[in-house]
């Protein structure tokens, strides 16, 4: 058993991606105001890498002549919306007193306003306003009149029956292509989802992916009539996640941001994504309250009942007194907390707490997102590979005619060009480029097919990868002459791709947790509900607020210790944003 609680708690948080990294600045912003010994706790970030930001990394390469170009690797740009994902970014951003490093894409700019399709051979412009239905109604929506006509006009019609029945879900491609028709689906939904999730709209969940669309559907019949209701007359919880109302009072910096960005339609950071993750990172290491290990793997998780340690049960949410987590790192050291929050992908936390299920009597089995089955093709909750390539040519705004964010490759079209789609960096933040007479393009490839078109992304060449590059560009850009810098790097499994019935899944997830742990466990990350920076970012401040809110509570009637309070999971919120 474990020693009875310090004088000083211990939070520890796995992981030092944008999740973990967002979560040790929000609860160490929260517990200055906690009451009793939770106010002087310790937080403890473990990364197993050296450097922290996960998949969000801007890279800088020299290109002689004092000129530098910016790479991304990961994340490129943020929205600008009335959500509260983007309220709680902005206030993130205005807090780190980051806003003079902010560039932005004016909503009246080629970037905002033009977007393609790579269809029949040539790109496609998608309508940006209604008055392009008239101007630009591109080849890939020929179908589209008759597809809303048939949404509208036909009876409702329920989806097929399969193994994820019980938990009223779907494919987005089975939604789609019985509402609105295939063709849709194949020529422009399947593009826009790949742009997302990097995966098949025949394996990913409607309810978790397109969640305007199926919830509309369950409430109207219709997958589109309910997108047209008032904000009021929609459903119960049809507030949450991206389409979530402009509801929370802003701070005085972030009001300042959002008047300055309200005009934009995205943003970003003068020296890139990565100038966020960094900014965190380092405040978070200057904080008193905050110890961040790098470049150590945490290799052992087992969870130690305390004294009011029983057989859990539903009901039981009597708290947890004395226990706690033991983290064993690589190297042989040993880390007591008595909180612990994951954000790590779903799967890593499993393996770690799979030999604990394994040797306690009393440990649930894992649930079905958490279980790791040796394979990512066959994990309840599969990852997709990415290649990044990055091109850099002389000349501004090089070979491009139609200027724009980029083009997406539908499914319809994927013979042609072999590539999840090209983003068009320069024209769409030129501020990064520095003044250079440059272009810069960041081609993506791979994906839920990247075995099929590039072989192993364990052992796939930078020239393999390089040449595909070039062959998308010459294919659908007529680019063929070779760039001053190209830079390949593989993303081994980034992106979740939430299967039909991950709704399902993540309430398994929420009553293990609720039930398990005493209280001292929860989760944030893009396995749990939403893989964007935003998403992340708004979820670890809800866990944060939710946590010190449980702890406040507790200290009217209790000890102050929110683990022996009802249980903060970390997927209530998450959870409500699919709700019907």
């Amino acid at each position: 058993m474990l020693a009875s609680m310090p004088s000083r708690p211990t939070i520890a948080i796995l992981g030092g991606g944008i999740s973990g990294l967002s979560a040790a600045w929000y609860f160490s912003r929260q517990l200055p105001r906690l009451p009793g010994p939770l106010a002087g706790a310790r937080i403890v970030l473990i990364e197993r890498e050296k450097r922290l930001g996960g998949w969000v990394q801007s890279d800088r390469a020299d290109l002689g002549g004092g000129a530098m170009a910016l790479l991304e690797r990961g994340p490129r740009t943020l929205r600008v919306a009335k959500t509260q994902e983007c309220q709680a970014v902005l206030e993130m951003v205005a807090d780190l007193g980051l806003q003079d490093q902010v560039v932005a894409v004016d909503r009246a700019a080629p970037a905002a306003q033009n977007r393609f399709l790579f269809f029949d051979g040539r790109l496609r412009a998608l309508p940006a306003k209604p008055v392009h239905l008239l101007t630009r109604f591109a080849r890939p929506l020929w179908g589209a009149p008759y597809a809303v006509l048939h949404d509208l006009l036909a009876p409702r019609n329920a989806p097929p029956a399969g193994p994820a029945a019980g938990d009223d879900d779907e494919s987005v491609s089975s939604l789609v292509s019985r509402r609105l028709g295939s063709a849709l689906d194949d020529n422009v939904v399947s593009a826009v989802i790949n742009g997302i999730y990097a995966a098949d709209t025949r394996v990913l969940s409607s309810r978790a992916v397109a969640t305007p669309l199926w919830r509309s559907e369950r409430s109207t019949g219709s997958a589109l009539l309910g997108l047209l209701l008032p904000l009021e007359g929609r459903p119960s919880g049809a507030e949450g996640g991206e389409a979530g109302p402009w509801q929370l009072q802003m701070s005085a910096g972030a009001q300042a941001l959002w008047a300055r960005l309200e005009a934009a339609s995205m943003y970003s950071f003068r020296g890139g994504m990565q100038t966020l993750t960094d900014q965190l990172a380092e405040r978070l290491a200057n904080s008193p309250n905050v110890t961040l290990i790098r470049g150590r793997a945490c290799e052992v998780l087992r969870y130690e009942r305390g004294l009011a340690a029983a057989e859990p049960s539903s009901d039981d949410n009597s708290g947890d007194r004395g226990g706690g987590f033991s983290i064993g790192l690589e190297g042989g050291a040993q880390i007591r907390a008595d909180y612990l929050v994951s954000a790590l992908p779903a799967a890593q936390l499993g393996s770690l707490l799979e030999s604990w299920t394994t040797a306690s009597p009393l440990a649930p089995p894992l649930p079905r997102l958490v279980t790791c089955s040796g394979s990512n093709s066959n994990s309840s909750l599969p990852y997709t590979d990415i290649a990044v390539v990055n091109l850099v040519y002389k000349g501004a705004n090089m070979a491009v005619a139609q200027l724009g964010f980029g083009f997406l490759v539908p499914r319809a079209a994927s013979r042609e060009v072999n590539a999840l789609g090209v983003v068009f960096d320069s024209c769409m933040l030129p501020e990064q480029d520095g003044g250079a007479d440059i272009s810069r393009f960041t081609v993506m490839l791979g994906g839920t097919h990247f075995r099929d078109i590039l072989g192993d992304p364990a052992t796939v060449s930078r020239a393999d990868l390089h040449r595909h590059a070039m062959d998308t560009m010459r294919r659908a850009l007529g680019v063929s002459r070779e760039p001053v810098l190209a830079a390949a790097h593989v993303q081994r499994q980034c992106i979740p791709a939430y299967p039909v019935g991950y709704v399902g899944m993540l309430e398994e997830v929420d009553q293990w947790l609720t039930r398990s742990f005493g209280g001292r466990l929860s989760v944030v990350g893009a396995a749990y509900g939403g893989p964007s920076v935003p998403s992340c970012i708004l979820h670890a401040r809800q866990l944060a607020e939710q946590w010190a809110a449980a702890a406040i509570g507790s200290s009217t009637g209790g000890d102050g210790l929110p683990w022996n309070a009802t249980p903060v999971t970390g997927l209530r919120g998450v959870l409500r944003q699919y709700c019907c």
